[in-house]
């Protein structure tokens, strides 16, 4: 079976501005996807990832579950990346501001 054993999968509240963000500013390319159900398979040197907007297609809810940004609170991902200087320079230029500082340990 190819591809990675765990693939996250993140709401998205808007799916083309969050597809920008992947590939455009962080470095994810499409595997593939379905823009009809807001959803797109994304990689990145061995790194994959899900992306599902909220509201179509198929939504995961759970009663009492806040649907407001920052969405994906108490989760944290790692991802090795070959230049993390040029992804900051990118997200600065953009203006996008982190909620926690970048950290290495």
């Amino acid at each position: 079976m190819p591809g990675n054993a765990l693939v996250p999968e993140l709401a998205v509240s808007d799916w083309q501005r969050s597809r920008s963000f992947y590939c455009d500013l962080i470095g994810f390319s499409v595997r593939y996807e379905r823009p009809e159900e807001g959803f797109s398979y994304l990689v990145l040197d061995g790194a994959e990832l899900m992306i599902d907007q909220i509201g179509v297609g198929r939504t995961f809810t759970v009663a009492d579950a806040p649907v407001e940004r920052p969405f994906g609170r108490g989760l944290n991902l790692q991802l090795r990346v070959p230049d993390v200087g040029a992804i900051l320079r990118r997200l600065e230029l953009a203006n996008v501001s982190f909620y926690l500082p970048l950290e290495e340990k």
